[in-house]
């Protein structure tokens, strides 16, 4: 019998050592295992059997597209993995959206990277913060740079919150995201979110579903503007619901296996940099920056809000890459209630 409320969880995982272990710890430390659906774009060298070898019972496997997919059971959760050669893949995002396919109007979403760990009962918590905000927003998100952890050393994981806030503009005039410590008695509002941590109703997958053609810089604003016009209002978490591994200097990346020697061989149809100008291309247009914007299709805005109000919420200007002085002052907001200021104040 399927549970009353379930929670889609999408991963992308890129030739990653720490899948398993993330997956067994999120499974482990969930308050109902029953109710998550997880779902993986595997993209990888490796035999099926790394699955099994970890205890989890292959229930079923298919072809979809022309991709091998397997469906696994682990303590009560199903876990659908899309197995794709790593050569085959075409960036984060892509991975994300592969994933998402598998969305199946589940009731909540979780969006995570491959390297995570759990706290107790983190499904449970962050349902509740989410009821919680619902009270004040119909479409509220969670999201932020979770708390760090390394595998090597997991007695000492690190035990602060922070909030996202602006960080500098790239080359490009993309603006670039850090983190800031907070504590706070509730979710305070925010204006971005997080790749590696989203939290939200599950209608989020269909409406603001991952570009596939955004390689990977660019990701986070471009999705936080999408999820603004769309409606939806970002939260940043009041407490730890999980920690991610971020120094991760030995790990298997994109941008080293898809170098244009592959591109040369024929391993792979472009080179990493191919994709990430066009990638960047996509953003800009999104952000308003291009004078021959790419087409968005399905991942362009929403007709709630307008991209101007995103930028007077985050006090930021993207045609003149300048800023609001408290972005970069020492209360480095990242969330700016509505004011009564006209246009022409706002930019001066």
């Amino acid at each position: 019998m399927r549970p009353a409320e379930t929670l889609f969880v999408s991963i992308a995982s890129y030739r990653d050592s720490e899948l398993i272990p993330t997956l067994k710890d999120m499974i482990v430390n969930a308050a109902h295992p029953e109710a998550l659906r997880i779902a993986i774009c595997w993209q990888h060298d490796e035999d099926i059997s790394l699955f099994i070898d970890a205890g989890m019972t292959l229930c079923q496997s298919y072809i979809h597209s022309n991709n091998d997919i397997f469906v696994f059971e682990y303590q009560s959760a199903r876990i659908t993995i899309l197995s794709v050669h790593y050569y085959h893949s075409q960036g984060a995002c892509w991975a994300r959206h592969m994933a998402e396919q598998f969305y199946n109007d589940e009731t909540w979403f979780l969006q995570i990277d491959s390297h995570c760990r759990f706290i107790h009962h983190w499904d449970s918590e962050a349902i509740t913060m989410m009821k919680s905000l619902q009270k004040r927003c119909p479409k509220p998100i969670l999201s932020t740079y979770p708390p760090s952890y390394n595998p090597a050393d997991e007695a000492n994981r690190s035990a602060f919150i922070s909030r996202l806030t602006f960080r500098e503009f790239s080359p490009e005039g993309l603006p670039m995201l850090s983190s800031t410590t907070f504590s706070a008695d509730e979710p305070p509002r925010c204006g971005y979110l997080a790749g590696g941590l989203i939290f939200a109703p599950g209608s989020f997958v269909l409406e603001v579903p991952n570009d596939p053609e955004i390689f990977f810089a660019g990701e986070e604003i471009a999705m936080a503007a999408r999820a603004f016009t769309h409606g939806y209002d970002i939260h940043t978490p009041n407490k730890i619901l999980l920690w991610h591994f971020y120094h991760r200097s030995e790990a298997n990346k994109i941008c080293v296996d898809h170098n244009n020697k592959a591109k040369e061989n024929g391993s792979v149809d472009l080179a990493w940099w191919e994709r990430d100008k066009v990638s960047k291309k996509r953003v800009r247009s999104l952000l308003g920056l291009e004078s021959s914007p790419s087409e968005p299709g399905a991942y362009g805005h929403g007709k709630a809000r307008t991209l101007a109000e995103f930028e007077r919420r985050i006090g930021v200007h993207f045609c003149s890459q300048t800023v609001m002085p408290d972005v970069v002052g020492d209360a480095r907001l990242s969330y700016f209630p509505d004011r009564s200021y006209s246009e022409s104040d706002w930019l001066e």
